[in-house]
């Protein structure tokens, strides 16, 4: 649960110290290991800039991810699988039949909070890319900020954002309907 718990800006900074292309550890474990031989420019080459940001807020939001996970495992009854056991019903039938649909509320709404924070991933992308290189890394959220606060267009990034805030409702709306279908 650390690194959920961590400032965004300091995980941003450590990871930004891990891909640096001069001094970061992870070029230098690469070539130890014989698997470049050069440094990659993670955050220069558009290539390898969002495989680095993916890692990086990956690693960020599965201390979250994997609590609410695993209580949900924790709330399933072990008396359940154990009348599943009697019943002769194999580990993927028990995962597939019994598991995944116990789950389901549970997945649902760590979804809703992973679409929320995906959505927003303004500050890891902003203080390792500022948004590039070039215009790679931008997003809404980059876009939103860049237009009110280094362009003065208070309108446009409020526009933006009031349209961004529609979009991520909407499709939480659907997905709040198809999820609702599925438990009726």
């Amino acid at each position: 649960m650390v690194p959920w718990m961590m400032p965004v800006v300091v995980v941003g900074l450590a990871w930004k110290f891990l891909f640096d292309y001069n001094y970061g550890i992870i070029n230098h474990a690469l070539k130890q290991v014989g698997w470049i031989e050069a440094n990659i420019n993670w955050f220069g080459n558009t290539g390898w800039v969002w495989v680095s940001l993916i890692l990086a807020a990956t690693w960020k939001g599965f201390g979250y991810l994997t609590i609410m996970i695993l209580a949900g495992f924790k709330g399933i009854p072990n008396e359940i699988y154990e009348s599943a056991a009697i019943d002769g019903v194999t580990a993927l039938q028990k995962f597939w039949y019994m598991t995944l649909p116990l789950l389901k509320p549970i997945l649902f709404v760590a979804m809703i909070v992973q679409v929320i924070t995906g959505w927003t991933k303004f500050e890891m992308i902003w203080v390792l890319t500022n948004g590039g290189p070039g215009y790679a890394t931008s997003i809404l959220p980059t876009y939103i900020y860049t237009n009110s606060f280094d362009y003065y267009k208070m309108g446009l990034g409020s526009a933006v954002a009031v349209i961004s805030t529609l979009i991520v409702a909407l499709f939480l709306l659907v997905y709040y309907k198809s999820f609702k279908q599925d438990h009726e």
